[in-house]
């Protein structure tokens, strides 16, 4: 071990030695040229004086090669082309010296003393800098023929679900980084990196690969050290990326799963932009349209929408699904069958003030792809929206119901304010009661959020000391409201950072809960925030009525949850 130990200590003098011969040489050469030559007697001695500074330049390089940090395949060819300079070394020096009698070649010698020299230090420079460090900076016309560019692989029209975060993302990084000295042949540290066996097997000094478990995963450890540390990897050529180490990690932290794919695993913000970036695989949520394919319409069917003044537009060149408004009076039967037959193109749809009766809502309810209805101006009950309770996919409906108040109103003022009013208030709160599964009665109404929320917070039970958690998407009055209310009763007012773009729910729910401890007293999440408009993952919401706001508070796992959602049409 302490012969090891000065051996290495002996051949990292190597890299000093070995610009001694390339002196010499240059100096021989030079001499060596018949202006030169005539006038010099000693170019023996200084062939001599290369060979000798080559011969130590070797010994030296073996000796630093057994410290394991180099990658075989290009230590060899650096290890053999030194030895074969140096026996040319030799050889010029025994044709010029006067102590040997050998035939005379100099001239091909001293070529072949040049080539020799090259590439030697061309592979010694990429042994140290990496493999293309001669030519990065070259122009661009050198460069592409002589450097062959990494290329990552392109996820384009690949679907999530075909993707294998080990197979197709982390295992190709290991075999152009790591493979080369931790293969099936070569083993250093008795590691075998080709396989997900031998990354959880490891080698001789521990697992390559503890699944959740950064601190125990010697590949994770050994990529992120110093490069200056004797341990780092790889020992040699160009060290992995930012975004190599940092989706490394991810996988690591997800549990190093093999045989998941993508479409099935935690992807946080970062990832997703490191995969565009990286391998063009945009894994965001898509809306519901850009996963539909259907078969594109002819000139015709355009032509039969157009005949029932209803105006078209495709969402884009490569997808069927279509924009459609209504431009006349009234929905007569034979438009609302058109509307029927081409239910499944139909994903945004522009009823307003078109008298639209049940029979319409019928066949809007069969569109299945429908994510955008707008049928404000129209004298729609309850019972008829009930009919749209079968639309998955619909993101955005616009009622604006209090168009009818406001008809109600005008037509009868005195009876509007003294009777239908407050019977609409009683079945908006039944009809949430229903749907929370309270008593309509212990529902209080209020006419905007800021006001619900500091007549709600006024009168939580909240101690010197607790901790109010919420995110920083909040509508700014309502953070005020928490901001004062925590200067005058001694609380902490916290507002947790959740990334944009918002990832799946699971990516949400760690961000925030991550603000969680045990002096969090309240959990402050609104379902649709007014700064950045994200919809928060809390739980799906059906909108009934117009101008109403929902506090609720649960008692759960030791928290005081106090959600609201925001039920408008407009």
């Amino acid at each position: 071990m302490l012969l090891l130990e000065f051996s290495s200590f002996i051949g990292r003098f190597h890299p000093l030695m070995v610009h001694l011969p390339i002196g010499f040489l240059i100096l021989a050469l030079l001499f060596d040229l018949p202006a030169i030559r005539s006038r010099m007697n000693n170019t023996s001695l200084l062939w001599f004086f290369s060979f000798i500074s080559s011969a130590l330049a070797v010994i030296l390089g073996l000796l630093l090669s057994n410290s394991g940090h180099y990658i075989e395949a290009q230590l060899s060819l650096h290890q053999w082309s030194g030895i074969l300079l140096t026996l040319l070394c030799g050889l010029g020096w025994m044709m010029r010296s006067s102590f040997f009698n050998i035939p005379d070649f100099k001239k091909l010698n001293n070529l072949l003393v040049i080539l020799s020299l090259f590439f030697v230090g061309h592979n010694g420079g990429s042994l140290t800098h990496g493999e293309n460090y001669l030519f990065e900076d070259a122009p661009v016309w050198i460069k592409a023929q002589l450097i062959d560019e990494e290329i990552e692989r392109n996820f384009t029209a690949v679907p999530l679900d075909s993707i294998y975060a080990y197979k197709d993302l982390v295992q190709p990084l290991f075999e152009r980084k790591c493979t080369s000295c931790h293969n099936d042949q070569i083993q250093r540290g008795g590691l075998n990196m080709t396989t997900a066996v031998g990354l959880f097997t490891g080698g001789s000094s521990g697992k390559a690969i503890v699944k959740k478990d950064l601190n125990k995963s010697l590949v994770y450890d050994r990529i992120i050290k110093e490069q200056s540390d004797k341990k780092f990897m790889p020992p040699a050529g160009i060290p992995l990326t930012y975004a190599e180490i940092q989706l490394i990690e991810w996988w690591v932290l997800e549990g190093a799963e093999i045989d998941k794919p993508l479409s099935e695993q935690n992807l946080s913000a970062d990832i997703q932009r490191l995969l565009l970036k990286h391998y063009s695989l945009d894994s965001r949520e898509k809306p519901w349209y850009e996963k539909v394919s259907l078969k594109p319409l002819s000139e015709k069917d355009y032509s039969r929408l157009e005949k029932q003044q209803l105006s078209w537009r495709k969402l884009s060149a490569d997808n069927s699904l279509l924009d459609l408004r209504f431009q006349g009076k009234a929905l007569t039967e034979e438009t609302i069958a058109v509307l029927a037959d081409y239910a499944s193109y139909i994903t945004w749809l522009n009823l307003s003030e078109a008298n639209v009766q049940n029979s319409a809502l019928e066949a809007i309810a069969k569109m299945e792809n429908l994510t955008r209805l707008y049928l404000q101006k129209n004298d729609l009950s309850d019972t008829n929206l009930d009919l749209l309770g079968s639309l998955d996919h619909l993101e955005i409906l616009n009622l604006l119901l209090a168009w009818n108040f406001q008809k109600k109103l005008e037509e009868q003022p005195v009876q509007f304010m003294t009777k239908y009013f407050w019977e609409d208030l009683k079945i908006t709160r039944d009809t949430l009661g229903d749907f929370i599964k309270c008593d309509g009665n212990d529902i209080l109404l209020f006419p905007n959020p800021t006001t619900a929320i500091n007549n709600i917070i006024e009168n939580l039970d909240i101690a010197e000391g607790d901790e109010i958690l919420t995110t920083q998407h909040e509508y700014g009055a309502l953070i005020r409201a928490w901001n004062r209310l925590s200067i005058r009763k001694s609380f902490s007012f916290i507002q947790q950072k959740i990334d944009l773009p918002l990832g799946s729910k699971e990516t949400f729910i760690d961000q925030f809960c991550a603000g969680i401890n045990e002096r969090t007293k309240i959990i402050f999440i609104s379902h649709i925030t007014s700064q950045t408009a994200p919809i928060m993952k809390t739980k799906k919401a059906m909108y009934k009525k117009s101008f109403i706001y929902l506090i609720l508070q649960f008692t759960k796992v030791s928290y005081e949850f106090v959600y609201y959602w925001n039920f408008l049409f407009n």
